[in-house]
């Protein structure tokens, strides 16, 4: 991994992580290894001690000061110092601020970090264009395995009875089903004006990001049957957050859907 000065006028749109390469699909493969794009500086001569699966790497005390690309609950470490393990020869000067792709190791009431690539001389907007196209890129991955995809309203929820031998498992989803009211087919064939989908309202480790729908609730819904669950089979249902979109984001949905 090297650190690259980037000449934004004649190396764009080169954008993506690995600055030594312009293959877009080796781009867009790395950036699926990285959960934490940041801006921030190194402070001289920090450090913290590291965990013992990464003792004897090479890592510093970075300040973070602007957050790019994060997960649940990393945008909190903004403005504040965080540790990143780089395996780089260049010395980084504390004087300049870098953008920093990175994979989260350790997080709490701290965060640990492992650099994936460190870039100086970037301009912000350009980062962050990249992120919207390869997320943008994800979306659309994620459409084109569907199945079926409606703009609908949720007209009316009931709770599925659960089977005695369902209940041993403490991860047991609660199925709902809700019926959709629907108001436009984005992708695939189906003429009906309801739709019963099926959709988890439990709360549990495994499944509270999954969707949770609501009366009166409208959006957009990218639907598969998933053969994995004996209960919804040969239904619709939604399970992943990125399979329901709010009813606000239909116009990007629309544009990312006509992209080829």
């Amino acid at each position: 991994m090297k650190i690259t000065t980037l000449l934004w006028g004649l190396l764009f749109p080169m954008i993506i992580l690995s600055c030594a390469s312009g293959n877009e699909s080796k781009s867009l493969k790395q950036m699926e290894n990285v959960d934490y794009i940041f801006q921030g500086r190194i402070l001289k001569g920090g450090k913290l001690e590291l965990p013992v699966a990464l003792q004897g790497k090479k890592s510093k005390l970075v300040q973070v000061e602007n957050v790019l690309l994060s997960s649940e609950g990393h945008e909190n470490f903004k403005g504040s110092t965080i540790q990143v393990v780089l395996d780089i020869d260049e010395k980084l000067d504390p004087n300049i601020s870098y953008v920093f792709y990175t994979k989260t190791w350790l997080f709490g009431k701290t965060l640990t970090v492992i650099a994936d690539n460190v870039i100086e001389g970037v301009e912000i907007s350009d980062v962050t264009k990249q992120i919207e196209d390869f997320q943008d890129k994800k979306i659309k991955d994620k459409f084109d395995l569907s199945e079926l995809i409606i703009v609908g309203k949720v007209e009316n929820i009931k709770r599925v009875k659960a089977e005695p031998r369902e209940l041993i498992s403490e991860h047991y989803p609660q199925w709902e089903i809700a019926t959709l009211k629907v108001r436009e087919v984005l992708k695939g064939k189906y003429s009906e004006k309801e739709l019963q989908i099926f959709f988890s309202s439990s709360v549990d480790v495994h499944w509270y990001k999954s969707p949770k729908l609501t009366l009166a609730q409208q959006g957009i819904f990218i639907l598969n049957k998933k053969e994995q669950f004996v209960k919804t089979k040969g239904n619709f249902l939604i399970t992943e957050t990125n399979e329901f979109y709010p009813i606000s984001d239909l116009e990007k949905i629309k544009t990312i859907l006509s992209k080829k």
